[in-house]
């Protein structure tokens, strides 16, 4: 299982991500900079979501103070209510996504971390049929279109 740690000040948009990516990965989630800066530095996390606009502090700032301590190598993605996405990328985000959109960023961090569910995913097994994937990572969406009603188990 994927540790991922999650900085926003908003605790709706925490509990939600908590929420999405729980399921597959470990969610830590904080409100403060400085937390996530202890938290980070004790080790152990995959992949790190950031908000871009946070109360006191821009989220491209720890995005490069991320860059300067561990290298490109971590992935960081930048999310915020606006589009930001050149400071996001600027400051060496992996990724960037706007908070309305997030339901794709399940796949993203799936893709970049592996999805726990589709290693065993009995629906693409059993089928032996080319292009049907994971819900969780194709979305419930086979890919001839057709929307699949079964969650891989």
């Amino acid at each position: 299982m994927a540790r991922i740690l999650a900085l926003d000040d908003n605790q709706t948009i925490l509990a939600f991500l908590g929420d999405l990516l729980g399921r597959e990965h470990e969610v830590v989630t904080t409100t403060e900079w400085t937390e996530a800066n202890r938290l980070l530095h004790q080790g152990g996390f995959d992949l790190v979501l950031v908000d871009e606009h946070l109360e006191h502090f821009r989220g491209s700032y720890f995005v490069r103070a991320i860059r300067s301590f561990f290298g490109p190598e971590l992935p960081v993605v930048v999310l915020s209510g606006d589009d930001a996405r050149d400071e996001a990328v600027a400051a060496g985000a992996t990724a960037f996504f706007l908070k309305g959109a997030l339901g794709e960023l399940q796949a993203y961090v799936n893709g970049v971390l592996g999805c726990p569910s589709c290693a065993g995913c009995t629906l693409r097994a059993a089928s032996g049929e080319e292009g049907v994937e994971c819900l969780h990572c194709a979305g419930g969406v086979h890919a001839s279109g057709e929307r699949l009603e079964r969650p891989c188990t």
